[in-house]
């Protein structure tokens, strides 16, 4: 059992918290009236309001910014870019609507796009360091690793001590495999600013990869700065738990829960947690509450189902597994679980 707790220890959203700084991570244009038929059937009373002010008003660049920004929060990308690429046109001096449109090519797979605008801003505006910043950022994206360390050279060129080009730097170097430098550039980073989340995480990860026992001063030296930061907390837990020390990352989690209740994480790991140690009770009941936060918690459904399969309640397992494959078709522990309890019904 611990082979599983292992392997879904190392859910991506804080285990290898990557890039957790980015400020992210076409079609023509129409008139306005074109555009209120794009957000027909849309009922936010926000795109609603804008659609009517564009109508009224479409020389406004920051109505197109406006539009643009939820259309990007509501992941429509397309839409997105093509209202950012007015808001743009309307006023080229926007750069926060500039860094949008390219987190929205991002998005939308085209990154060539994404990349070309943050190019022609940093040559426009050379010595904005967030602009750089975002830069270096999508060359990491795209594993465009020297291009990276010449963006970050720039940074350093106008604000040596920056804390975020250290922590990119520290990036570059963790993707390229050299850890032993990329140590010393989060440890720069931390330096510069010791609320650097990701710094600590960074170091507390890359020291237990390495077998290292100080992995886990990392994540406390982070926590004794920001005690109650999730990201923080989380990733000690995990670290924990991968350590065999399930009580200690039981009682971190239990922390997390008293923080912030309506974390489905937490939930989820405990149950991994008492999976692991055959509490078959309670680990059902914390995947339960992880379920009812996040009902599209796929994960979650499939060892909800393992655990009631473990439990002898084949058909409740079966409605567990197929609705894991209803949220991720690809799935393929439940595609095997749902085939294997198929048999014994």
């Amino acid at each position: 059992m611990r082979q599983i707790l292992f392997h879904m220890m190392k859910k991506v959203s804080t285990y290898l918290i990557y890039f957790s700084l980015l400020f992210i991570a076409c079609q023509s244009e129409s008139t306005p009236s074109d555009q209120s038929k794009v957000a027909e059937g849309t009922t936010l009373p926000e795109m609603v309001e804008l659609n009517k002010m564009l109508n009224e008003y479409p020389t406004e660049g920051d109505l197109w910014f406006q539009r643009g920004s939820l259309y990007f929060e509501m992941d429509k990308f397309p839409e997105a870019i093509r209202d950012l690429k007015k808001a743009v046109e309307l006023d080229s001096s926007d750069i926060e609507a500039y860094h949008l449109l390219a987190d929205a090519y991002l998005d939308n797979l085209q990154s060539r796009e994404a990349l070309q605008i943050m190019e022609s801003i940093g040559n426009r505006f050379p010595q904005r360091i967030p602009s750089l910043l975002k830069l270096s950022e999508f060359q990491l994206i795209l594993k465009r690793y020297g291009e990276a360390m010449n963006t970050l050279d720039r940074i350093q060129e106008i604000d040596p001590l920056s804390a975020h080009a250290f922590f990119m730097r520290g990036m570059v170097l963790k993707e390229n495999g050299d850890t032993a430098r990329a140590i010393r550039e989060f440890q720069e980073a931390t330096r510069e600013n010791p609320q650097m989340t990701d710094a600590w995480i960074n170091l507390g990860q890359l020291h237990e990869a390495r077998s290292d026992p100080d992995a886990l001063r990392y994540f406390d030296a982070g926590l004794s700065i920001s005690p109650e930061n999730l990201l923080l907390l989380h990733a000690k837990a995990q670290y924990l738990a991968r350590s065999n020390q399930p009580e200690l990352a039981k009682a971190v989690y239990r922390k997390m829960l008293e923080i912030s209740p309506y974390e489905e994480e937490p939930y989820y790991d405990l149950g991994l947690l008492y999976l692991d140690q055959d509490s078959l009770t309670q680990a059902s009941t914390h995947f339960d509450l992880a379920i009812k936060i996040d009902p599209m918690f796929g994960r979650a459904y499939f060892y909800r189902g393992l655990t009631r399969e473990l439990m002898g309640d084949q058909h409740a397992a079966r409605r567990d597994y197929e609705q894991a494959l209803q949220i991720n078709s690809e799935d393929t522990d439940a595609v095997k679980a749902l085939d294997r309890v198929r048999e014994n019904i």
